[in-house]
């Protein structure tokens, strides 16, 4: 799946948008982890800086048939 999220000018994320996401439970899931994320902001000309990111994140789950959850993982290419 793809985001699209703002890295704010302390490393703290927002306005996460995903696309392509399997179904929306796993899109709320992603948006949610990925706005407690913190990242080293952009430098241009020395100051911080708010910008728009892209990624594209892997979602891999795991369930048993007995069982009603399953366990995801997230990873960033």
């Amino acid at each position: 799946m793809e985001v699209e999220f703002l890295v704010r000018k302390d490393g703290t994320t927002s306005q996460v948008h995903a696309k392509h996401a399997p179904n929306k439970q796993i899109e709320s899931a992603v948006a949610q982890n990925i706005e407690s994320w913190v990242i080293d902001p952009s430098r241009p000309n020395g100051a911080h800086v708010e910008e728009m990111q892209k990624a594209k994140i892997e979602v891999s789950c795991m369930a048993f048939p007995s069982n009603e959850e399953a366990l995801c993982t997230l990873q960033a290419k």
